[in-house]
């Protein structure tokens, strides 16, 4: 029982320290925001490959359209 105790804490305490770093709000070193970005070229892209989803079976040319927002 003592084993079995120690060993979840154990668990906790390593999933709260790594939920903490997630939550970090510090940027990481050498990495720096894109100024201008081109939202256009986000709006749609080419499938290379894919694995199905089970309520996408049997659905055949499906097309998806983005549009961007006024406020980007």
């Amino acid at each position: 029982m003592k084993v079995r105790k120690l060993i979840l804490g154990a668990a906790t305490l390593t999933f709260g320290y790594t939920a903490l770093r997630q939550l970090s709000l510090t940027r990481p070193n050498g990495i720096t925001p894109e100024r201008q970005l081109d939202l256009g070229g986000y709006l749609g892209w080419h499938e290379v490959g894919r694995i199905e989803n089970r309520f996408e079976r049997g659905l055949i040319r499906t097309t998806a359209e983005y549009l961007l927002n006024p406020d980007g």
